[in-house]
């Protein structure tokens, strides 16, 4: 199959492939053009956006496949390399910003406070004696509020995302003792803070980790894996119910695999080793070129870059549901 890209950005706007004009792009709209298997692909990328920069970008492409060492996930690309010699090249738009950072003091706990936010970065910047301590908060963190209590100085907000930050202090406010990002956040009883964090896949698990104060610092008490908390996931169709089980592998949820599958499967060693080494599961973006059924497992291979490998299946409704009769990875 001859290699191809796909170009995809959240953004719309005008695409060049080494120089030539190739057509307007848009989210629900990729791009897809057929590329060299050896040698550069130089793109350049702009945005329909009254204050935004063209990416221009470079990928080097080997035996059909781009080469880790040229992707470069800080210009405004990430790279997806799917099966069958497809290559998905998601652009984001530069926008510019203003040099000047903005810098608010804030008043809480009987003090004051800078938060310090940049394009790139975000800080809280404390003050004792004159010494001057400076935190790292989330890059989208907004505003946050403080309160005091067992001996410690919290500081709670969220992000434009919807997440909730938090971190914990001294109470001079010169040392972090904690610092933590997660769906919602709670103070408990006696110091202790819970945090529960969306584990991303498809079923809609969570985690939830437990910290508590040990002398001068704080450490992960306890951590375990939640079901969805509005009910039940049931998949509705067959490609549903293979991504579900890839990915109760891949997060070693053993008994929530075994509910995905025909009483009369059991999966191969080979398989389930292939599927465990990967970060998580998806629906193929493509269909594969003998027809099979397939979703793709993803492998972190580098920043910018991951790797998409095939699963093959086969589905089958029993008793209501959708069971899988078949999988493996070759």
């Amino acid at each position: 199959m001859h290699p191809m890209i796909m170009l995809t950005s959240r953004n719309e706007g005008l695409i060049y492939l080494n120089g030539v004009y190739q057509g307007e792009i848009r989210k629900d709209a990729p791009l897809m053009r057929p590329v060299s298997p050896f040698g550069a692909v130089n793109l350049e990328f702009k945005p329909f956006l009254p204050m935004a920069l063209s990416t221009i970008v470079k990928i080097v492409f080997s035996n059909g496949k781009p080469v880790r060492e040229s992707i470069r996930p800080d210009s405004g690309m990430s790279v997806v390399s799917w099966p069958f010699g497809i290559t998905e090249i998601a652009l984001s738009a530069n926008l510019i910003h203003s040099s000047a950072p903005y810098v608010k003091t804030l008043a809480g706990a009987g003090r004051m406070f800078k938060y310090i936010k940049t394009p790139a970065f975000c800080y809280l910047e404390t003050e004792f004696q004159g010494r001057i301590s400076a935190h790292g908060l989330p890059k989208d963190a907004q505003e946050p509020v403080f309160a005091e209590g067992e001996g410690v100085l919290y500081v709670s907000g969220t992000t434009e995302e919807g997440l909730r930050y938090a971190l914990v202090l001294t109470q001079t406010g010169e040392h972090l003792l904690l610092n933590v990002t997660g769906k919602e956040i709670t103070f408990l009883p006696g110091g202790k803070i819970r945090v529960i964090q969306a584990l991303g896949d498809l079923a809609g698990h969570e985690t939830e980790e437990i910290f508590a104060q040990k002398e001068a610092h704080f450490e992960k008490e306890s951590a375990q894996m939640k079901k969805n908390p509005t009910g039940e996931f049931r998949s509705v169709t067959p490609v549903e119910c293979a991504v579900c089980a890839a990915e109760a592998v891949i997060f070693g949820m053993d008994e929530e695999f075994e509910g995905y599958l025909s009483p009369a499967f059991h999966m191969d060693e080979k398989t389930r080793e292939i599927i465990s080494r990967a970060s998580g599961a998806c629906p193929l973006r493509f269909t594969p070129p003998d027809g099979r059924s397939a979703i793709a497992v993803l492998y972190d291979i580098a920043p910018g870059l991951r790797e998409g490998a095939p699963v093959y299946y086969k589905g089958e409704m029993i008793d209501g549901e959708w069971k899988i009769i078949d999988m493996k990875a070759w």
